[in-house]
């Protein structure tokens, strides 16, 4: 008689995705980036004109996840002396719409047209183009807004890394 062995696998990947801190102002910033503030990085979600958040740990100017939170920096397509901040892999775009609130727009305008510099902290000004006197800032448990105040905090900007080849694991039964 002959005998049947069978065996099932289980396989799978885990991708990590990292980001290095901004230190230096680019020529270009063009890339895709987190926006952190503190320990909480903008997640590309708007509810009710307030970007939403999830944690995240800095290690010496690197932060790895398990999910790729990052928002598209690329050159506007109004004014390419500006930029256009991309959500859900440029679909739609960042705006600041009135006083404060930042909202999700489906097409490019003044109001989707930031600018970005580096201070001597290291922290981004990423302001509204047509209203550069606001900035983004993380205003505590709330979320990310526009202030032309200090209300909250200034965020620093950490650039996605290149992929690295993923680990792949082969589980026998």
């Amino acid at each position: 008689a002959m005998a049947m062995m069978v065996m099932s696998c289980g396989l799978w990947a885990q991708t990590t995705y990292t980001y290095s801190k901004v230190t230096a102002e680019p020529a270009d910033w063009s890339g895709d980036y987190i926006i952190v503030a503190g320990d909480k990085a903008f997640n590309g979600v708007i509810e009710s004109n307030w970007g939403k958040f999830v944690a995240v740990e800095d290690s010496e100017g690197i932060i790895e996840m398990d999910e790729d939170i990052s928002v598209t920096v690329a050159q506007s397509e109004v004014d390419d002396s500006k930029y256009t901040i991309y959500l859900n892999a440029t679909s739609t775009y960042l705006a600041e719409v009135t006083s404060n609130a930042i909202a999700v727009a489906d097409d490019a305008s003044a109001d989707t047209e930031w600018e970005f510099s580096l201070d001597n902290n290291g922290q981004v000004a990423v302001a509204c183009a047509s209203n550069n006197d606001r900035h983004m800032r993380c205003n505590g448990t709330n979320g990310f807004r526009c202030y032309a105040s200090t209300t909250g905090t200034k965020p620093f900007l950490y650039k996605k890394l290149p992929a690295e080849s993923s680990t792949l694991s082969v589980i026998a039964d």
